[in-house]
């Protein structure tokens, strides 16, 4: 099987729903690296890569996020290189409420920024929300949304490699929650964590 051109569609053989490709790595080139990318695709299925209102997507291309339009599944600009830097360790999420803006963390860093998009031919802004001064590295795996009302966010924090301290982050009231240290919890450490409905979280151990 060979997939149609980016923005073609075909019908699935087995279950006959419409099949719309929005990437084409092979013939895309990378904007940090000037070659062709290796893969496209969003980060992981337990987070929307859509926006609020469904007219923006984040895709992974290889190393950075990319920024598509979600009606025309046109790629519109990849997040790196010039300015914010939003690279495939950055674990974007959208906000629930304002569709052009997301919140990320630079790659082994330890601030969470807010990336607003630019409209009405106004730039893109990034403002830092909250600098972890405790921790040099903050990540939380990938697999992790936005919480249900739109104003949590749950992270890790350590050294790099190591973000062994898990807790919640208001966004609202920008305070760091209680922390639950995985130090000697589990001999093999932790693999994912997600926050559910009452903002309380989800430890998947590895």
């Amino acid at each position: 099987f060979v997939p149609p051109a980016a923005g073609g569609s075909y019908i699935d053989p087995v279950f006959g729903t419409t099949i719309t490709r929005i990437s084409d790595a092979a013939h895309t080139i990378s904007a940090d690296s000037g070659q062709p990318l290796p893969w496209v695709e969003a980060e992981y299925s337990t987070k929307s890569p859509f926006n609020a209102n469904n007219s923006k997507i984040l895709l992974i291309e290889f190393s950075y996020f990319s920024l598509y339009d979600g009606v025309t599944l046109q790629r519109i600009k990849p997040l790196c290189c010039l300015g914010a830097i939003v690279s495939a360790s950055s674990e974007p999420l959208w906000s629930r409420t304002d569709p052009n803006s997301f919140y990320y963390h630079p790659y082994n860093g330890n601030q969470l920024i807010k990336y607003t998009l630019g409209t009405g031919g106004n730039p893109d802004t990034s403002t830092v929300l909250y600098t972890f001064s405790e921790y040099s590295s903050i990540f939380a795996q990938g697999e992790s949304e936005m919480s249900y009302d739109g104003d949590h966010i749950v992270l890790a924090g350590g050294p790099a490699g190591n973000e062994h301290q898990i807790f919640v982050y208001t966004i609202s009231t920008n305070t760091k929650g209680p922390v639950f240290d995985t130090t000697g919890t589990n001999p093999s450490g932790w693999d994912a964590v997600y926050i559910i409905p009452d903002n309380n979280v989800l430890i998947a151990w590895l």
